[in-house]
């Protein structure tokens, strides 16, 4: 049998077509099998590996789960039965957002609240904020300028976004002391939950995170950061321009020292590139990239 291919009559794969056909990599299969035997496939006399069509079938199960936030050293000795009746109950992430904002719409506060903390602890950190609470927020500032949601409404969605993600951040687990990340917004800045967000990914990443209240005083902020020695201050801006802002922007540019990196996010961030010319400007989704270099060049200083 030819790499790549399958045989039709035996039902049998190589490792190549096993990957392709459940979607992961060859590199992960045989990681999964050596570390945690997920399958345990048959060999030929080549010691080439051969998958049967109910090895591609578990496969695929067990990348689906992962793909949800489900770790595979957790899942990887389920029977395959175990693995149907996790996947029927993991949330699909483009279900869990349209239901959410129709039992916001119906204020039912109680059916929210399920889907969004059933949601973030199945999906887990990343994929429930990249692929849930980002799009539930994007979808209610767009409803909140149509007119379409109340303030009631718009307060109940970001007290349950709020208590799920401060969840999050508690069961995180400091891999390296040495690195530590001060995460708030200036005064002026009256919205947190992109702050919050930054904390949940930035502890995903092993960091330790001090989160302050929002509408923190740029003093504050300085000296929170020199007091823990941070490598980096995290601030989220929602807000549109303002002068309130830019003078607190102007203030923490001159005490803050350059050993702490500043990373800007946020809808609103690009707007003050002239005030914050020192920043890394970063999207959520690429924030573990810009942690990895600013922690390399922080451990090399000390």
């Amino acid at each position: 049998m030819m790499p790549g291919v399958s045989n039709a009559q035996t039902g049998l794969y190589s490792i190549a077509a096993a990957a392709s056909a459940s979607g992961l990599t060859v590199y992960a299969i045989r990681m999964w099998e050596r570390r945690y035997a997920a399958v345990v496939p048959p060999r030929t006399a080549g010691r080439s590996r051969l998958y049967s069509q109910a090895d591609v079938d578990r496969l695929t199960r067990l990348r689906r789960l992962t793909e949800a936030g489900h770790a595979i050293r957790h899942i990887a000795k389920l029977s395959d039965a175990e693995l149907d009746q996790l996947l029927a109950a993991t949330p699909q992430h483009d279900a869990v957002v349209p239901r959410f904002l129709q039992a916001l719409q119906d204020y039912d506060v109680d059916a929210a609240e399920v889907l969004v903390m059933r949601a973030a602890a199945l999906l887990g950190p990343r994929p429930f904020i990249l692929q849930v609470a980002v799009p539930i927020l994007e979808a209610i500032g767009e409803r909140w300028r149509s007119g379409e949601l109340r303030v009631y409404q718009e307060h109940t969605a970001s007290a349950l976004l709020r208590t799920a993600l401060l969840g999050l951040l508690r069961t995180q687990t400091v891999r390296d002391p040495r690195l530590v990340a001060v995460v708030g917004t200036l005064t002026g800045e009256d919205h947190q939950l992109g702050a919050l967000m930054a904390a949940v990914l930035v502890a995903v990443h092993g960091w330790r995170v001090v989160l302050l209240d929002h509408q923190a005083p740029a003093r504050e902020l300085c000296d929170a950061a020199l007091q823990v020695g941070a490598a980096a201050l995290l601030l989220s801006f929602i807000r549109e321009q303002s002068s309130e802002i830019e003078a607190a922007i102007d203030e923490l540019a001159t005490a803050l020292p350059p050993s702490v990196a500043l990373l800007a996010g946020g809808r609103a961030a690009a707007g003050y590139v002239g005030h914050l010319k020192q920043a890394h400007f970063v999207s959520l989704d690429r924030l573990a990239a810009t942690l990895d270099e600013i922690a390399a060049r922080h451990t090399a200083r000390r």
